[in-house]
């Protein structure tokens, strides 16, 4: 995100007669979920619940995913703090969220609600 920011920001700046318009397809499956007023699971976070069923129903059979797996930071900062240093160097095994209850079904229905809304919101715009 702070990266699409910068670039967004980037074109602004350089050529102000043309518009940009960036698109998440996280942003996109959370408004998704809202509409469809289903819960959500816990706050956001690496390797959490959305990006490991994310992962399981991309990559079916090639991925390793325990439930219960919890990383998180190991370097004594807090959550927020951003650094230089990518998860790879603040944590054990790469991951800050909780990938519990984590499913490939799970997966597929974000894809599909996160592409359904991208979809929509494009469709809107041309």
């Amino acid at each position: 995100m702070p990266a699409m920011r910068w670039a967004l920001d980037l074109v602004s700046r350089s050529l102000p007669s043309v518009e940009v318009r960036a698109l998440s397809y996280w942003d996109a499956l959370f408004d998704a979920l809202d509409a469809a007023e289903e819960p959500r699971h816990g706050p956001m976070g690496h390797a959490d619940r959305y990006e490991s069923s994310i992962a399981l129903a991309l990559w079916a059979g090639e991925l390793d995913i325990l439930p219960g797996s919890v990383d998180g930071f190991t370097d004594g900062l807090p959550a927020w703090v951003q650094t230089s240093a990518g998860f790879h160097a603040r944590t054990k095994a790469g991951g800050v969220g909780d990938p519990s209850g984590a499913s490939e079904d799970e997966g597929r229905r974000y894809v599909e609600l996160a592409a359904e809304r991208l979809i929509r919101l494009v469709d809107e715009w041309t």
